[in-house]
């Protein structure tokens, strides 16, 4: 997955997390579990400052202050997580009546995806990064214009991608990414003859498509899969299960998360 997604899948699963401490500790009170709601807090504290840091980093190539301390706290709080899951997992396995308690299984839920966020996170800051002690430069290869003559631009996509490196591009409020010398959407269907290259513009995106390429687990697909296993169990179970809903919300809450966040032309 994708920095821009993990980023704001973050602040979504750090959102419900509150929500659902909030909504469980209104139903059974807070001082019975003084302790494990104050780690709670602050983990999600942690994590939202770790996220935003790095965030703040990705965008200026730049390690910042107070990143690398987050990132190791941030450790002690995962392992715990994983800890708790791997708990929670043997009890709920011995003792099937916990899937009634719904409170139990949205938290089951949020720690699972709290644990592959921030290794998602941990990853992506060492790749984009590189380690602490040695910033990662990306390197980029000026623009090979007799690679680009041997491509075919059959659709609107392949040709907004040419012209988007294109010093003669414009913007309309309408329409969007148009041509600068005839104001209108590219019709070529081979080589643009009129093509001269942005390499600044060129290297800028170079760089971003390659910290913003999705996978799986960044696309639409992902979260559309999730969707509607998440609608079919919620189908033939109903309410009676919870796994069903949980799965359903979380697959369009991340469905709605990554549509909203794809590029337009």
């Amino acid at each position: 997955m994708n920095w821009k997604n993990t980023y704001l899948l973050s602040i979504t699963v750090i959102i419900l997390t509150v929500v659902a401490s909030i909504i469980t500790n209104y139903q059974y009170g807070f001082t019975p579990n003084l302790i494990g709601n104050a780690l709670t807090f602050i983990k999600l504290f942690i994590f939202f400052s770790f996220i935003n840091i790095l965030n703040k980093s990705i965008t200026a190539k730049a390690i910042k202050k107070y990143l690398r301390p987050l990132e190791y706290a941030l450790y002690i709080f995962i392992t715990l997580n994983i800890i708790a899951v791997v708990t929670l997992t043997f009890q709920l396995i011995t003792r099937p009546d916990l899937f009634a308690h719904f409170q139990i299984i949205i938290s089951y839920a949020l720690q699972i995806f709290t644990i592959y966020l921030a290794i998602n996170a941990f990853y992506l800051r060492k790749k984009i990064l590189g380690k602490y002690n040695a910033v990662q430069k990306i390197n980029y290869t000026p623009t090979d214009v007799n690679a680009l003559k041997t491509k075919t631009y059959n659709t609107i996509d392949d040709r907004l991608s040419l012209c988007k490196r294109c010093v003669n591009k414009a913007f309309d409020s309408k329409t969007g990414l148009i041509c600068g010398l005839d104001n209108a959407k590219p019709s070529f269907d081979t080589y643009c003859t009129d093509f001269i290259v942005n390499e600044a513009e060129t290297e800028r995106i170079d760089k971003t498509e390659a910290i913003e390429k999705p996978g799986f687990f960044g696309s639409w697909k992902g979260a559309l899969v999730m969707s509607i296993l998440g609608f079919a169990r919620f189908a033939m179970r109903g309410l009676d299960d919870p796994f069903g809903v949980v799965f359903l919300a979380l697959g369009l809450g991340w469905l709605v998360i990554v549509l909203t966040s794809r590029k337009s032309n």
